[in-house]
């Protein structure tokens, strides 16, 4: 996949941020041989999403350390390894915690438990877990539904889910604490590539998953037939990182690039997405099915390119999509809106309070386009307060009909709003009078 160079430039840089730091996270698992330096001696590097993998060290390997070969998996894109891949998750997790290590290959398999305090790692690209015909399930998943998986790192893996043999598939989808996805690219999944949520019985008794870490993936074509889904879904968690991943669609499926939307029972509290690049795909924040509102969510340095995606009957929707939050940053990112859309940058449709919109670049299409609003506040009273909108820069491309605009005549209260900068917009406010500094 061929990515502009200016986003493969920080995405190296980015990258060599998260590979140094990935060693401290792996550490801080409580199983041993978690930070071993193979860690860092079987890391990929990647180009544009494809990437090639090093040879694993020839180095002695601690009794935790298990290669899956050793228990008879082919991966030969025939066999069905799904036994022996299970054999070694618990054979690992049973003697207190390890690494389980997926040499190259392509690795045919139904769907895979996770088991507390494990490492599965392999040679970056190469080392595939594919989803087999009529598998129709996640390929990794906590199959408990009343119980956590906590410590477990998945990381230089390819997740096939081989969505046009399956009605449903999945990539990884995690309930527990201290859990790292990193340095692994997904595709071709019916539902979400990665996500984190409660187990599924019992979530409103059960505590927030926290210390969960998605930093560094490719997450390619989501969704089939019009049934979009999100590449990362977020539906129930504390102290989330999402940071550095890239969501792309080619086939025009993918709906959300990010979508944090949790159930109703469910929880978000502390949520950090950074450094992403969303293409085709848009970022959405909804915690309207939460009896309180999702609190202290922050969005910073994300590009959200929602102009390059291909036609799905999502397309007319805005590129960042805000609703029913306690304590919202959304900071310094570059938002392109969909030329089919009539909100172009942002939309926030149910209450927000104790928030900052500031210093965002949104940008419309170049030519055409339907754009109506930049950024864009819902129909009631109170939809936003105690807040800022401060130094956005909003460029209408085409033209733009208003910059900021509350479609209710109290829809804003103790917000302030100053130094924005308006380019192709025929009115930059259109607030019923609201005061602007």
């Amino acid at each position: 996949m061929t990515f502009p160079s200016q986003v493969l430039s920080r995405r190296r840089f980015m990258r060599s941020l998260v590979l140094k730091g990935c060693a401290v996270s792996l550490a801080g698992l409580p199983f041993p041989g978690a930070a071993d330096e193979k860690a860092s001696a079987i890391a990929p590097s990647r180009t544009g999403g494809q990437p090639t993998g090093a040879q694993p060290s020839s180095l002695n390997k601690p009794s935790s350390y298990l290669s899956v070969r050793a228990l008879g998996a082919k991966g030969d894109g025939q066999t069905d390894d799904n036994l022996p891949l299970q054999e070694g998750i618990d054979r690992v997790s049973a003697a207190g915690g390890g690494t389980l290590f997926i040499p190259s290959g392509v690795y045919l398999t139904g769907q895979l438990a996770l088991r507390a305090n494990v490492r599965i790692t392999g040679e970056g690209y190469p080392s595939c877990l594919r989803l087999r015909p009529a598998g129709n399930n996640y390929v990794l998943a906590n199959t408990d539904g009343y119980r956590y998986v906590d410590n477990v790192t998945i990381d230089n893996l390819r997740i096939d889910g081989n969505k046009h043999q399956n009605r449903s598939s999945g990539g990884i989808v995690m309930n527990g604490r201290n859990f790292v996805i990193t340095q692994c690219t997904v595709h071709d999944t019916v539902q979400a590539c990665i996500e984190c949520g409660a187990p599924g019985k019992g979530a409103e008794r059960t505590p927030l998953s926290s210390g969960i870490r998605v930093i560094a993936n490719y997450c390619l074509n989501p969704g089939l037939n019009g049934n979009a889904w999100g590449a990362i879904g977020i539906t129930h968690g504390s102290n989330v990182l999402v940071q550095d991943n890239v969501c792309e669609t080619t086939d025009g499926q993918m709906s959300y690039g990010i979508d944090i939307e949790p159930n109703a029972g469910n929880l978000i509290d502390g949520v950090k997405v950074i450094g992403n690049i969303l293409r085709g795909g848009r970022l959405y924040v909804d915690c309207e099915n939460m009896s309180s509102p999702g609190r202290n969510i922050h969005v910073s340095q994300n590009q959200i390119l929602a102009e390059n995606a291909l036609p799905t009957k999502f397309a007319n929707a805005a590129a960042v999509f805000l609703r029913n939050i306690d304590g919202l940053t959304i900071e310094s990112n570059l938002i392109v809106g969909h030329p089919a859309s009539e909100w172009m940058g942002i939309m926030v449709a149910s209450p927000i309070t104790q928030f900052s919109l500031r210093s965002n670049k949104i940008l419309g299409p170049a030519k055409g386009g339907t754009a109506k609003y930049g950024i864009f506040f819902g129909y009631r009273a109170g939809i936003a307060t105690h807040g800022e909108i401060t130094g956005n820069s909003i460029d209408g491309g085409a033209g733009l009909r208003y910059g900021i605009y509350a479609a209710h005549p109290r829809a804003l209260s103790d917000v302030k709003i100053a130094e924005n900068v308006f380019t192709s917009v025929e009115q930059p406010y259109a607030l019923s009078g609201y005061p602007v500094q």
